[in-house]
């Protein structure tokens, strides 16, 4: 048997005893920094701003925060598989918007590659690139709301909350944080894809999102 195989075995066999392992992730990667930060920060709710299938959820989950999550995603069929892996966690909530500068409904371009999703075009030179995961197969419009005005119903029930902001919204993450308004001041990390080669048409280039 492959050492593969053995360890998906151990991992059967103590899954019958209520455990499961889990891979301890590398000091280089995005998972050891989480799992070094957030305790730091006495972080205990965390804001996912564009959940997608709720990937960055599980990731908390599996690195072991136990805190609160609160996941946005707009775009109704990836919305259905969040809700449906947060249903059996009481501490993961989901909300069907996006976040931006304004309130309002947005055009968003739904690609064939999920994870590309965006609010912004596709830049030719990036489509050429990523080839058939960039193609637009479809524009929606979805709701959008600003942070500052969604966060009170994203954490009613909470008492003074130690926020970290997670956005990943190709392209449009200024804008997210613009949405904060004086909120951000409450938000003590932010985790944010810049891009050094922007994908998309109106993304901010890298020197200034870092200003930002």
């Amino acid at each position: 048997m492959s050492a593969g195989g053995v360890k998906e075995g151990v991992r059967r066999l103590v899954r019958r005893m209520g455990v499961d392992v889990v891979a301890h992730p590398r000091w280089n990667t995005t998972p050891w920094a989480l799992k070094t930060l957030l305790p730091q920060l006495g972080v205990d709710c965390v804001l996912d701003v564009g959940g997608h299938f709720g990937e960055f959820g599980g990731v908390l989950r599996e690195i072991g925060y136990t805190g609160e999550i609160v996941s946005f995603e707009p775009i109704p069929e990836n919305f259905a598989r969040l809700r449906e892996r947060c249903a059996a966690d009481p501490k993961w909530r989901a909300f069907p918007v996006g976040i931006g500068a304004e309130d309002g409904e947005l055009p968003i371009h739904v690609t064939a590659g999920t994870e590309f999703a965006s609010f912004l075009p596709p830049d030719a030179g990036a489509w050429e690139e990523y080839r058939e995961a960039m193609r637009v197969k479809r524009t929606e419009v979805v709701p959008v709301r600003r942070l500052d005005g969604v966060l009170d119903e994203a954490l009613a029930g909470l008492r003074a909350p130690r926020i970290f902001l997670k956005s990943d919204t190709q392209g449009y993450d200024l804008r997210v944080m613009e949405g904060a308004g004086e909120r951000i001041r409450d938000v003590l990390g932010i985790q944010a894809e810049l891009a050094v080669k922007p994908l998309y048409h109106g993304m901010p280039p890298l020197p200034e999102a870092l200003g930002f």
